[in-house]
């Protein structure tokens, strides 16, 4: 990741947009981002979308286990985040969670049970890519590349509103979630309409309850470890 960090800060243009897939992506998206000092840290970011995208699923299907007369997909889901690192310590963030029903928005939490959605899913979220690996024998290509369109259209595309939060793993650069400055994170993130490509902004509004923030911390203190430990091998 040096190696194409330095490939960029030497032939790129200081404009371009970088997307980090390989993982580990958020230590691998800094560690690029190291390596190309003269790029701006915001144009470097990792693929969170993917988790993000699974979150929404997970809910959709588990709605349409309640029963036969409605068909929910993930464009019915609204609302959710990732935060922290790319791996089995990501933290599923579902308090502004909504699902559309009968044409209205409605809380998800007043649908679905406190206990699968507060302990049930966000495990599933956590393990849903070592499923499929084990399942498949390979990794989950056509999903992943999807997350990456979606990833790459709300970054640079046609911004859709501060309304839409997309999760992307971005600096932490003063963030107001505690998180330390210097590392690569997932965040909820909105572009407004107006703003050029590549511009976005962590929402900074997402109240964290005690064991969300538990949680966040145990996937920082896993983003250090990472960081500490791919410096130390420079």
């Amino acid at each position: 990741m040096i190696d194409h960090g330095a490939s960029i800060e030497k032939h790129a243009s200081r404009d371009v947009k970088v997307l980090v897939i390989a993982n580990p992506a958020n230590t691998n998206c800094l560690l690029a981002s190291q390596a190309a000092p003269s790029i701006p840290t915001r144009n470097f970011t990792c693929l969170t979308r993917l988790d993000h995208d699974r979150l929404r699923g997970m809910i959709a299907k588990k709605l349409n286990e309640l029963g036969p007369l409605v068909d929910y997909n993930t464009k019915d889901v609204r609302g959710v985040a990732v935060f922290g690192n790319h791996s089995t310590t990501q933290v599923a963030y579902l308090d502004s969670a909504e699902v559309c029903v009968e044409g209205s928005w409605v809380p998800v939490k007043t649908v679905l049970g406190r206990e699968w959605l507060e302990n049930t899913l966000p495990e599933q979220l956590q393990q849903r890519g070592a499923e499929i690996i084990s399942h498949l024998q390979a990794s989950s290509a056509m999903s992943a590349a999807r997350a990456i369109v979606r990833h790459l259209s709300d970054w640079i595309g046609h911004g859709a509103g501060e309304d839409h939060v997309f999760s992307m793993g971005v600096r932490s650069d003063g963030n107001s979630y505690g998180v330390p400055d210097g590392l690569v994170c997932s965040f909820p993130c909105t572009r407004a309409f107006d703003a050029p490509p590549g511009e976005y902004t962590i929402v900074s509004t997402c109240v964290l309850s005690q064991p969300l923030r538990a949680a966040l911390h145990r996937s920082v203190e896993e983003l250090e470890m990472e960081k500490e430990t791919a410096f130390k091998s420079l």
